[in-house]
């Protein structure tokens, strides 16, 4: 049996550590928990803490009687949630990097599109047209490469862009980018961004030829205001003078084209003529 003396160290049946104060009539035992705290300086010294009443005391501190293979498992699985929690936080860090990097991204036209792509979520692309200016609305189903009635995939959509930050998305003519045309395309995300964005394309393209004008040269410009007049595209009143006075020479020119092509076929029948006059009046022998 335990002698306790008084000032003496014991351990409770729960590990903690305790200096022994004095014993109750009824063979209990008066403890002040010993507390390690740390001063200003940095040193470790030891106080007394709440006193508490205990029923018994223990030289050394109770441990659990663990079976060592158990012990193993244990101490392997604690390794495999230090190490589970080591590649959720590597993960969590690189979701962050790529989210990072998306939203850095976005700051700039058409990489804003990359996270869409990835994500399925483009369902329509205007198509500008190379010259025409037809901003034609399709389906991204249009450009599945089919083959034998069954489609293989996307045809090959790329990036392009210069040093400058000018970028646009652009669609092969093949699934292999073999082909030789690569034809500009804006995506979108529903029919109705689609057309807002042919509204915002014709007005910046329209604002383009606006501002490098040549009235020897209108083709383009009236292009873009007719796609603008077609699509309820605002058009100022000076490019609307600019459009009529362009229209009304293009209509002249062709009309002078037609009167010139008139004249032509007129004078080449005019020389035919005396031929076949003289033609009849030849004797039949």
């Amino acid at each position: 049996m335990i002698q306790f003396e008084n000032g003496h160290s014991y351990f409770t049946r729960d590990g903690r550590k305790v200096t022994y104060v004095a014993a109750t009539a009824d063979a209990r035992h008066v403890v002040a928990q010993i507390l390690q705290v740390e001063t200003y300086d940095g040193d470790q010294e030891y106080a007394h803490g709440p006193i508490t009443i205990e029923c018994e005391l223990f030289e050394k501190a109770p441990r659990e009687i663990v079976d060592e293979e158990f012990r193993e498992v244990e101490a392997r699985a604690r390794e495999l949630e230090a190490r589970s929690f080591e590649l959720t936080s590597e993960a969590l860090n690189a979701e962050r990097e790529v989210r990072r990097r998306l939203d850095a991204l976005k700051k700039y036209d058409g990489l804003d599109r990359i996270e869409d792509f990835i994500e399925g979520r483009i369902t329509h692309v205007v198509e500008p047209g190379e010259y025409g200016g037809d901003y034609e609305i399709s389906p991204l189903s249009k450009f599945e490469d089919v083959e034998y009635g069954r489609s293989k995939g996307l045809k090959l959509i790329s990036l392009f862009g210069t040093t400058n930050g000018n970028l646009a998305w652009r669609v092969n003519s093949y699934r292999d980018g073999s082909g030789g045309g690569w034809n500009e395309i804006i995506p979108c995300a529903s029919m109705e961004e689609a057309e807002q964005k042919r509204r915002d394309r014709i007005a910046a393209d329209l604002a383009e030829q606006s501002e490098h004008f040549d009235s020897s040269r209108p083709y383009y410009f009236m292009v873009r205001v007719r796609a603008a007049l077609k699509f309820g595209v605002p058009v100022s009143d000076e490019d609307m003078a600019r459009y009529r006075v362009a229209e009304a020479e293009d209509i002249a020119k062709k009309q002078a084209a037609i009167e010139n092509e008139i004249a032509e076929r007129q004078e080449r029948l005019a020389r035919l003529q005396p031929v076949s006059a003289r033609q009849s009046e030849e004797p039949t022998s």
